[in-house]
């Protein structure tokens, strides 16, 4: 295809040019249209090649984005092992940010991760551990997402009462927003629990 040309003669041009910044920035944006288009499978690999070329310019935060996008990618994928050691990597770097942002959205992906893996106590620290950065961070859309997690992982631990509590902690935050959509998520998920109660 056009664009998958063009963006290969691209990261060509750039790597004779010995561009690496420039390289890691035309595959990116290559990665995205493969991401937008479902084709994780060839976004994942043009991670991979990122990886180390972000490592080589020392550029950290793009090292911790780019693991993020892997294992987000792996967990899509099924490949587990990859998507915990993508993970593991991304707690090595964590402690060299400040960004309460980033944080949390790290710690948003990992408890999604332990959430598909069915390792409930584990997606449990990793929410509750974003939702302090959110809160930190005055992130309050995250945040309502974030409550909305922990609730599901409540449930999944046999605590309907605590997921209740952190629903309508979520459906607060969005009609304070004006979000229908969220507030309409939340209000389904707290039926559902007090139908079963």
């Amino acid at each position: 295809d056009r664009a998958e040309s063009d963006f290969s003669t691209a990261v060509s041009m750039r790597e004779s040019l010995g561009d690496l910044r420039g390289q890691v920035q035309s595959l990116n944006n290559l990665a995205v249209v493969y991401g937008e288009n479902g084709e994780i499978a060839k976004a994942l690999k043009l991670h991979q090649r990122i990886l180390p070329l972000r490592v080589k310019t020392g550029n950290r935060r793009g090292e911790l984005e780019t693991l993020m996008s892997l294992l987000e990618m792996y967990k899509q994928l099924g490949d587990i092992p990859n998507a915990l050691d993508s993970w593991h990597k991304m707690l090595e770097l964590l402690p060299g940010f400040d960004d309460p942002l980033l944080k949390g959205e790290a710690y948003l992906n990992a408890g999604g991760l332990y959430s598909a893996i069915g390792e409930k106590d584990n997606a449990l620290d990793a929410y509750l551990k974003a939702l302090d950065f959110a809160r930190r961070a005055g992130d309050r859309q995250t945040e309502g997402i974030l409550l909305h997690n922990l609730a599901a992982v409540y449930l999944a631990l046999g605590a309907p009462e605590k997921a209740l509590v952190r629903l309508e902690e979520s459906l607060s935050i969005a009609k304070a927003a004006k979000d229908q959509r969220q507030q309409a998520r939340s209000l389904e998920a707290m039926a559902t629990i007090r139908h079963t109660l």
